[in-house]
C-alpha cells in the first residue's frame, strides 16, 4: 500500500475519534460481541457457550506452552510504515502439499524457515521471530507418511523460542475420505489420531497467547471443507475470552484455518469459500483471519480485504492458480501457462510457481506490517501491507471501495507491439509490461481480420513471478495462410480496470505446397443433409447412422457448404465400423474441418472411436485441438496443437507405422515418433461418433460444442502436399 495512505490515516487518527469499547459495532446497527457466553445464542445450533472439550483457556494450549504478555504503551506520534518497530513477529504459509517421499515442497518449506530467520535475525530493532505457521493442507494426500515427514521438517528446522502450530485443511483428509463405510465423525477422528500422533499436538484446534496476543487455529471436520456448529462454538468462546482482556478492542485477535470466509479475500468466493464462519467472526472487528486454500497469489492487492473484520489470503508454497479479473471462469479452469492456456486442474496442468508467504509483525500500538517473500525468487515480492489499527470498521483501508477508486492501467509512451516469428498459420507477438497502482492481472490479446474478432486470449502479467518479466509474449494458431491481422493488447488491472491498447498490424505467411490430387475418404465420409441427417458416403448400405440429441444442419455462406451444430449434448452415432478396423490398424488418417465454440472441461470429442482404444480427434481447453491413437501396448499417443476458437480450422491426424502426426491447416503441428498397430476398441463401444466420442451407453461421451463441416477417416497415411491441397481446396 502507498505510503500516501498511511500519512492520510495519521490525520485520521489524531483528528478523528476512537472507537469506545472492544468488539462494540460503529453507528450503523450491527451488534456488537456478545458479553456472556451463557445467555448469547444464534441459529443452526451454533450458541456462544463455551465448548469445554478442546483447547479451552488462553493460557492451556494443547501439545505447546504459551509465552507470556508483554505490556504495550501507545507511542506518540502513532506508528506508520516508516518509523515501524516491531515486538511480536510471525511467519503464516499454506498448502505445502508435502508428498510421501521428497519433492521441490520439501525444500520450498526448509527455505520459509530460513528466510524468515534470516529476516529477523538481520533486524535491527527486533530480532524474535515467535511463530512460525501453516494454515492447511500441510501433506497432498493426507497420508500417515507424509504428515510424518512434515512435522518432521518442522521440528528440524525450528528454533527454541518459536512456536509453531499448523490446523488441518482439506487434503489432510484424502486418505480417510475415502476409507469404505466410515461416517463424517469417524472420518474426522480418524484423521485427527493421524495428524496428531504425527504432530504431538493434544487436538488440532488450539487457543495461546503469544507476546499478550491471542492467536486461535481451527481445523475442519467436515471432510475438511467446513466447520460443525461445535467447531463454531468453540471459536466464539474462545473469541470472547480473548476480548474480554482488552477494553479498547483495540489489539488484533489473530485466527488461522485452512478455507477462507465466504465473500472476503481473492479466492473465497465458489466452492473455495466457507459460509460457516463469519456468523462467529462478524462480531470482532480487532479479528485478523489468515486463510489459504486457492492458491492465488498473496501480492495481489485483493488478497487483503476489511470489511467486519481483516482477511489475509496466505497464497500457497506449491502451485499457484489465478482469476481472470473480471471474467467469469468455471471452476474446474485453471491456467497452464503465462500465455493464454487453460485446463483442467491437476498437478499437470498448474503452474508451479508457488513459494510465497508472509511475514506479520505488530508494533506497541497494535499496527500491523505484512511482509510477502517469495522463497523461489528469494526476495520480497510485494510492497508492504501497512493496516494501522484494527478493532474500529470506520478506519478500515482495505474496503471494497478501492475497486471504485482503482487506478486504469497504461502503458508507457514508447511502448509497442513487436512482431515476431509468423508462420503460414500461426502468429507470435509480445509487449512490454503496462504499468498499475493495483497491479496489472492480465492482458487480453485479441486478433482481428478486418473488422471482425477471430480470437482472444487472457495473457497472465506474472505479477507473482520473481523476477516480474519486462515483457509478455502470445502465440495464435489455426490461422489462415497468406493473410493480413491486426494485435490488439488490452492491460487490466486486478480489479478489473482495463487500459487503452496497443496495436500492431501482423501477417501470415503463404502455404508453399505442390498441389497434388486429392484423395478419397474410403473408410468415412461424413455427407450432410438439410432435412439434420447424416450418412457415411463411403459406405451408406453398411454403416448404419442415428442420433442423440439434435444436431442441425445447415448452410455456412463462408465455407459454401452445408455443416452440422452441436450443443455440447449432441451427437451422430455410426454403426458397423468394426468391419473397418482392420484396414486402419498399420496407417491411418483422420481429417476435420471443425469450428469449436468453447470446451466444456479437461477434453471434448469432435470425431472419435476411444474408448480402451482406437482413436479420435478432442478439442482441449486452452484452445487446443488434439490427435489420439491407442497403439497395442504404449496406451494413447497424443499430439496436438494451438487453434482459434470460434472459426473454422483444419486438423488432421496421421499415423504412417513410424510417428503420429497433426496438420493444423496445413501445417506440420506435433509429431511424436510411434509404432505398432492401433488397438481395437471395446466391444461394447464399437460405433464411430461425429460430435462426442464412443461409449457403451451409445449416448455419446465428452460431447462437444461447435460446428463440423468435414469428418473423414482415410485407410492411408495422407503425405504432407495432399493435407494442404485438401486444406486449400477448403478455404479457396
Amino acid at each position: 500500500m502507498k505510503r500516501f495512505l498511511s500519512i492520510f490515516l495519521i490525520c485520521v487518527l489524531l483528528c478523528g475519534s476512537l472507537a469506545s469499547c472492544g468488539g462494540e459495532e460503529p453507528a450503523g446497527g450491527e451488534p456488537t460481541a456478545p458479553s456472556d457466553a451463557s445467555t448469547a445464542e444464534t441459529t443452526d445450533g451454533v450458541t456462544t457457550a463455551p465448548d469445554t472439550g478442546v483447547g479451552t483457556g488462553t493460557e492451556s494450549g494443547t501439545g505447546h506452552e504459551t509465552k507470556g504478555s508483554q505490556e504495550t504503551q501507545a507511542p506518540t506520534p502513532p506508528t506508520t510504515a516508516d518509523n515501524f518497530v516491531p515486538i511480536l513477529r510471525f511467519a503464516v504459509g499454506s498448502d505445502t502439499h508435502l508428498a510421501n517421499t521428497v519433492t521441490a515442497e520439501d525444500e520450498r518449506l526448509v527455505k520459509l524457515f530460513t528466510s524468515a530467520y534470516a529476516y529477523s535475525d538481520a533486524h535491527e530493532a527486533y530480532k524474535g521471530l515467535d511463530g512460525v505457521f501453516i494454515v492447511g493442507d500441510c501433506v497432498d494426500k493426507g497420508t500417515q507418511e507424509a504428515m510424518d515427514r512434515f512435522f518432521a521438517i518442522v521440528e528440524d528446522n525450528l528454533r527454541e523460542g518459536t512456536v509453531s502450530f499448523n490446523p488441518m485443511g482439506n487434503h489432510e483428509y484424502y486418505t480417510t475420505k475415502y476409507m469404505d463405510g466410515l461416517t463424517e465423525e469417524e472420518i474426522y477422528a480418524e484423521t485427527v489420531r493421524m495428524y496428531t500422533e504425527a504432530s504431538g499436538y493434544e487436538d488440532v484446534d488450539w487457543h495461546t497467547t503469544i507476546g499478550g496476543y491471542h492467536f486461535i487455529f481451527l481445523s475442519p471436520d467436515k471432510n475438511g471443507w467446513n466447520f460443525s456448529a461445535s467447531k463454531q462454538n468453540w471459536l466464539k468462546a474462545e473469541l470472547q475470552k480473548a476480548a474480554a482482556e482488552d477494553p479498547t478492542g483495540r489489539k488484533p485477535i489473530f485466527v488461522f484455518q485452512h478455507e477462507p470466509v465466504k465473500g472476503t479475500v481473492l479466492g473465497s468466493e465458489g466452492s473455495s469459500g466457507v459460509d460457516t464462519l463469519d456468523m462467529v467472526l462478524n462480531f470482532y472487528p480487532q479479528v485478523v483471519d489468515f486463510a489459504g486454500h486457492s492458491h492465488y497469489p498473496l501480492n495481489d492487492p485483493r488478497s487483503i480485504h476489511q470489511k467486519k473484520f481483516t482477511s489475509l489470503n496466505t497464497g500457497a508454497m506449491k502451485y499457484l492458480s489465478y482469476d481472470i479479473a473480471g471474467v467469469e471462469l468455471d471452476d474446474i479452469a485453471n491456467a497452464t501457462d503465462y500465455e493464454g492456456g487453460w485446463g483442467f486442474l491437476t498437478d499437470a496442468t498448474v503452474i508451479p510457481d508457488g513459494g510465497a508467504y508472509y511475514i506479520v509483525e505488530v508494533s506497541a500500538d497494535n499496527a500491523l506490517l505484512v511482509h510477502g517473500y517469495d522463497v523461489d525468487g528469494e526476495d520480497f515480492c510485494m510492497e508492504p501491507i501497512f493496516i494501522p489499527s484494527v478493532g474500529d470498521r470506520t478506519e478500515f483501508l482495505y474496503t471494497d471501495a478501492r475497486k471504485q477508486d482503482a487506478e486504469t492501467p497504461v502503458f508507457g509512451a514508447d511502448a509497442a507491439v513487436t512482431v515476431g516469428a509468423c508462420g503460414s498459420s500461426t502468429v507470435t507477438v509480445s509487449f512490454p509490461q503496462a504499468a498499475c497502482r493495483d497491479l496489472i492481472n492480465h492482458y487480453r490479446a485479441e486478433l482481428y481480420a478486418g473488422e471482425t474478432l477471430v480470437a482472444s486470449k487472457y495473457v497472465l502479467s506474472g505479477m507473482a513471478q520473481l523476477p516480474v518479466p519486462e515483457t509478455r509474449t502470445v502465440t495464435f494458431g489455426g490461422l489462415t495462410p497468406d493473410r493480413d491481422y491486426t494485435v490488439k493488447i488490452l492491460p487490466v488491472s486486478s480489479y478489473a480496470k482495463e487500459g487503452a491498447a496497443l496495436t500492431a498490424a501482423v501477417s501470415t505467411e503463404a502455404l508453399v505446397y505442390t498441389r497434388t490430387d486429392l484423395p478419397e475418404a474410403d473408410v468415412f465420409c461424413l455427407d450432410l443433409y438439410e432435412n439434420g441427417t447424416a450418412m457415411d458416403d463411403v459406405s451408406m448400405t453398411n454403416l448404419t447412422p442415428s442420433t442423440a440429441g439434435m444436431p442441425k444442419v445447415e448452410e455456412d455462406e463462408t465455407l459454401g457448404r452445408l455443416t452440422a451444430s452441436f450443443d455440447g449434448a449432441s451427437n451422430y452415432l455410426f454403426d458397423g465400423i468394426t468391419s473397418q478396423y482392420e484396414h486402419i490398424r498399420g496407417a491411418v488418417t483422420m481429417e476435420v474441418l471443425v469450428r469449436i465454440d468453447g470446451v466444456s472441461g479437461a477434453s471434448d470429442a469432435i470425431f472419435s472411436n476411444c474408448q480402451s482404444g482406437g482413436l479420435g480427434i478432442n478439442a482441449k481447453a486452452g484452445s487446443m485441438l488434439e490427435f489420439i491413437i491407442h497403439l497395442g501396448g504404449s496406451d494413447y499417443v497424443s499430439v496436438k496443437g494451438n487453434i482459434t476458437e470460434g472459426v473454422y480450422v483444419h486438423g488432421v491426424g496421421v499415423y504412417d507405422g513410424a510417428s503420429v502426426k497433426l496438420y493444423l491447416n496445413g501445417v506440420l503441428a506435433d509429431e511424436v515418433a510411434a509404432t505398432g498397430s492401433m488397438k481395437i476398441p471395446a466391444s461394447s463401444a464399437q460405433y464411430l461418433c461425429v460430435g462426442a466420442d464412443s461409449q457403451p451407453s451409445r449416448v455419446g461421451d465428452a460431447p462437444f460444442a461447435g460446428a463440423i463441416a468435414v469428418a473423414n477417416i482415410y485407410s492411408e497415411a495422407l503425405t504432407a502436399d495432399q493435407i494442404c491441397s485438401l486444406y486449400m481446396d477448403y478455404v479457396g
